[in-house]
């Protein structure tokens, strides 16, 4: 979708993209993803995202997924009222790879993620990561956010309303994670 030579910032505003499996966004650049609606398959690879920074405002990413793989420091922005949804070949809509030389900044604001089954809304397994997450509306799937990956870091998730959304894994509480306090939890 975007190569990788591209450094400059890029903004796709009520862009509609069906079909996706795998899609790839290489540019290094800035990457805003406004209002688009992103569609892909139960069993497709979800899309790949090398920018410095990804911000989804509004708009629905139905059976598709975010995966942050820059080789640099990266952050992802999910807010506006945008709707994540489905699953993908994965089982996780907001995930990374495992590149512990890198921090990704995680930001979720008034969003909403509807994953299908047990599909995670975010899954943490290692690397650096600075997670923040206030105002989001998780229903069903799960939460899986492994001790690895916040030894370096923090994690403040505070806030937000699960419904039905299993904590599958959550790092101990201490003085750089906080999940337990100021969040509903139903069902």
């Amino acid at each position: 979708m975007t190569a990788a030579n591209v450094s400059a910032a890029v903004h796709l505003e009520r862009v509609a993209l069906d079909g996706l499996d795998g899609a790839s966004f290489k540019g290094t650049g800035p990457l805003v993803l406004d209002a688009c609606a992103f569609t892909g398959k139960p069993d497709a690879a979800p899309g790949t995202f090398a920018h410095s920074s990804v911000t989804v405002r509004g708009g629905r990413h139905q059976d598709t997924g975010l995966v942050l793989n820059g080789a640099k420091d990266q952050e992802v922005v999910v807010e506006g009222g945008a709707v994540l949804g489905g699953t993908n070949a994965s089982g996780a809509l907001l995930s990374r790879t495992g590149d512990k030389d890198r921090t990704v900044r995680w930001r979720l604001g008034v969003c909403t993620s509807e994953p299908a089954g047990d599909t995670a809304h975010v899954r943490l397994t290692e690397g650096a990561n600075e997670y923040l997450a206030q105002g989001a509306v998780l229903r069903g799937g799960s939460l899986d956010l492994a001790e690895a990956a916040f030894a370096e870091g923090w994690l403040l998730h505070s806030g937000c309303v699960e419904d039905g959304t299993a904590r599958t894994r959550l790092p101990a509480e201490g003085d750089r994670v906080r999940h337990k306090d100021g969040n509903l939890l139903l069902g």
